[in-house]
């Protein structure tokens, strides 16, 4: 699961963004407000850290502008 804090604030994280870094069999979805699990069937615990890794490399990669400053 992926917890994205402050998230109903940020539009420009969407599930979107991540689906773009999971197989089509994959899933995600938000789940409260600012969690968003992601389901990988048929994937063990090892392998499910490469598209872990590569959805966490893409939110930390997205630049929200605040005011005059932008906030990573």
């Amino acid at each position: 699961m992926i917890r994205l804090p402050g998230f109903c604030r940020r539009n420009q994280v969407d599930t979107g963004a991540i689906s773009g870094q999971i197989r089509i069999e994959d899933m995600a979805a938000r789940y409260g407000g600012e969690e968003i699990p992601v389901l990988l069937p048929r994937t063990s615990k090892v392998a499910g850290v490469i598209p872990g890794e590569r959805i966490r490399e893409k939110i930390q990669s997205i630049k929200y502008p605040y005011e005059q400053d932008v906030v990573r």
